[in-house]
């Protein structure tokens, strides 16, 4: 009699990929890996995920909500820029891998969670709505991801990456008076 398929197998390949990414690097997800560190096969694995693509699809999707997680309870901008920065700067693979994704999305017109998440926290401190909500969301996330860039390369000098925090933050205030003033 086969085996019952394993309900939590997807997830729990999902997880293996994700501590791969932050372990050691995109470059180490590959379908052995993730099924190695799993404790499964890679045969197992492509019955789950086509190809890496399709694996690494989920990981994105994953590392989206766990981010999303992190800043829906934010109920200010300046919140929602403190978890953001926080929690792409503990978890630098997988920001890397998260921005490359939503550039590509909003490249493309594809849905980006996260932005849009920003999109509404902006539009409730603020009253905004159409093209001056856009143009503040777009300027925020770009302040964000260049600032924890910029903090990630700073990892060993604490002073500097608390400086980049702190100069994002006053940027913030400053976009937010002055979108607020036009």
């Amino acid at each position: 009699m086969p085996r019952a398929p394993d309900p939590r197998l997807e997830k729990n390949l999902i997880e293996a990929a994700l501590r791969l990414l932050d372990e050691e690097g995109l470059e180490s997800v590959t379908m052995r890996s993730v099924a190695a560190r799993a404790g499964t096969t890679t045969p197992t694995l492509y019955e789950r995920f086509a190809d890496r693509k399709a694996l690494l699809a989920a990981v994105v999707e994953k590392a989206e909500a766990e981010l999303i997680a992190a800043v829906q309870s934010a109920g200010t901008v300046r919140a929602f820029a403190t978890a953001y920065i926080r929690f792409a700067s503990q978890h630098s693979r997988r920001f890397d891998l998260t921005v490359d994704t939503f550039q590509a999305r909003l490249a493309s017109s594809q849905p980006t969670p996260v932005f849009d998440l920003l999109r509404e926290v902006i539009a409730l401190e603020t009253r905004m709505h159409g093209r001056s909500l856009e143009d503040m969301a777009l300027a925020i996330i770009s302040l964000l991801i260049g600032t924890t860039r910029g903090m990630i390369a700073a990892r060993l000098d604490h002073r500097r990456a608390g400086d980049l925090r702190r100069a994002c933050l006053s940027a913030l205030r400053l976009l937010l008076n002055e979108f607020r003033d036009n």
